[in-house]
C-alpha cells in the first residue's frame, strides 16, 4: 500500500493543504498524521476547511495524538473510521490496524511538552493526558497478538533522534522525556515493526537502530522522523509503498 506520512501540523490549514494535494498528486491510499494535529477544537472552522480539502481531492486522513493535542476531546471521540469527520479518523493509542492487503500498522501516540510550563503560564492548553503510559504499551502489544507489525506509527522516538540534545536544564522534562522514549522502544521491542514513522522533534532524519527482545534476539528497526510543518513539503511529507512483511524495504514515492 501507498501511504503519505505527515509531520507535526500543530493547527496550520495551510501546511495540511500541501500535505492534501502531495497526497492526491501522488495517489496513495491514505494520509496518516504522527501527532501534533493541532486544529482549533473550540471553533470547528478549521476542521472543517481540511475536511473540505480531503473531500475535493479524494484523500483519506488519519492522525494520531501528539502532546499539542487537546486529548479529553479525543478521547471523547466514537471509535470506528471517520469518527472527526467522513475524511478524518483519529486513531487511538495502542491500537492496531489491518488493511485490506494485510499490512498491519500500530499506533502509540503522545509524548511529553518540552514547553508546558510556557503553556500553563500562558493558557496556551497543557493536557495531562498527553504522556504515554505503561498501560498503552500493554494495550498495543495486546492489540497485536503476539504478530509482528509492519509498521508503527508514533508522536515520540524510541531513540533521541540525530542532532538532538538533552535538555539537562529541565529535569522534570527530562525525567518525562526518558521514559516517554523508552516506552515507545518497549513497545518496539514487544510488536517487533521493522519500520517506525514519527514526529515530535520537528527534524526530518532515516536511521537505523538495534532492538533487544525480552528473549536476547536482537532486530534492526529503520526509523523515519519527519519535521514539523513549514510549509517545506520535502521535510515534513514522506510517500511510502510499504508491503506487508517488507516494513524495512518500503521504498520512497516521489512522483
Amino acid at each position: 500500500m501507498k501511504f503519505l506520512f505527515v509531520g507535526d501540523l500543530h493547527g496550520q490549514v495551510s501546511d495540511a493543504h500541501v500535505a492534501i494535494e502531495r497526497a492526491a498528486e501522488l495517489g496513495v491510499d491514505e494520509l496518516i498524521q504522527v501527532g501534533d494535529w493541532g486544529f482549533i477544537w473550540k471553533s470547528t472552522s478549521q476542521v472543517l476547511q481540511v475536511e473540505q480539502a480531503l473531500a475535493t481531492f479524494g484523500v483519506q486522513m488519519r492522525f494520531i495524538a501528539g502532546n499539542h493535542d487537546d486529548h479529553p476531546r479525543l478521547r471523547a471521540l466514537p471509535e470506528g473510521e471517520g469518527n472527526v469527520t467522513p475524511h478524518i479518523t483519529y486513531q487511538r493509542r495502542g491500537s492496531v490496524l489491518q488493511y485490506p492487503d494485510g499490512l498491519r500498522v500500530g499506533f502509540l501516540g503522545g509524548a511529553p511538552s518540552i514547553d508546558k510550563r510556557w503553556r500553563l503560564q500562558s493558557g496556551q492548553g497543557w493536557w495531562a493526558e498527553e504522556e504515554i503510559e505503561d498501560s498503552d504499551v500493554e494495550s498495543l502489544v495486546t492489540a497485536a497478538a503476539g504478530v509482528p507489525l509492519d509498521v508503527l506509527v508514533t508522536h515520540d522516538a524510541p531513540f533521541l533522534p540525530p542532532g538532538i540534545t538533552p535538555r539537562l536544564n529541565d529535569g522534570e522534562f527530562m525525567t518525562k522525556s526518558y521514559l516517554s522514549i523508552k516506552r515507545v522502544r518497549e513497545a518496539v521491542s514487544s510488536t517487533r515493526p521493522p519500520l517506525l514513522v514519527h514526529g515530535h522533534y520537528h527534524i526530518r532524519y532515516t536511521d537505523y537502530q538495534p532492538v533487544v527482545h525480552d528473549d536476547d534476539s536482537v532486530t534492526s528497526v529503520r526509523l523515519e522522523g519527519l519535521d514539523a510543518g513549514h510549509g517545506v513539503e520535502r521535510d515534513f511529507c514522506l510517500a511510502l509503498e510499504i508491503a506487508p512483511g517488507r516494513g524495512a524495504d518500503a521504498s520512497v514515492i516521489t512522483g
